[in-house]
């Protein structure tokens, strides 16, 4: 959202319904299946300026939500002690990093909003790297280290009455 940062009195926020948010699922090599949502929370549109094609230009807080829908029972341990923060993940050298795929019934397109300026916000998640920790939840399931890529973009729907 920095955008905003530039001048935040030229941004308005724009409400919106959630028409879509698809879990997008990937297998990793060490046969863990993870699973993202992405989430918006909030969305600013500029009041003065727009793209080279006239059309305003948005800001979004979008956030993805992140579950293991499934991981071999050989890498359940006893859970860590301590509280696992972003932090804590950051400082952690991987145990291992894992390639990964994209399973093939997952929604490519995860997240669809409709704005109440008519307009529609299609967002995209995607993987780009994944590493177990050592580190295990309070179920002993492993911690994985992520980064991933967001790609937004803005439909222009009929102008509202």
């Amino acid at each position: 959202m920095s955008k905003i940062d530039e001048d935040f009195r030229d941004w308005v926020l724009v409400d919106f319904k959630v028409q879509r948010e698809d879990w997008v699922y990937y297998e990793l090599s060490d046969g863990t299946r993870m699973k993202f949502k992405l989430v918006a929370r909030m969305v600013f549109r500029s009041k003065t300026r727009t793209d080279e094609k006239g059309r305003p230009i948005y800001s979004v807080d979008i956030v993805p939500v992140m579950a293991l829908s499934s991981f071999p029972e050989n890498l359940r341990r006893a859970p860590s002690i301590g509280s696992i923060t972003y932090r804590r993940l950051e400082k952690m050298k991987p145990e291992e990093t894992v390639t990964f795929e994209r399973m093939k019934d997952s929604a490519e397109t995860c997240s669809v909003y409709l704005l109440d300026d008519g307009t529609v916000m299609n967002s995209t998640f995607k993987l780009t790297s994944a590493s177990r920790t050592k580190l295990r939840d309070n179920s002993g399931a492993p911690v994985f280290q992520t980064r991933w890529n967001v790609d937004t973009k803005f439909v222009q729907g009929p102008p509202k009455p």
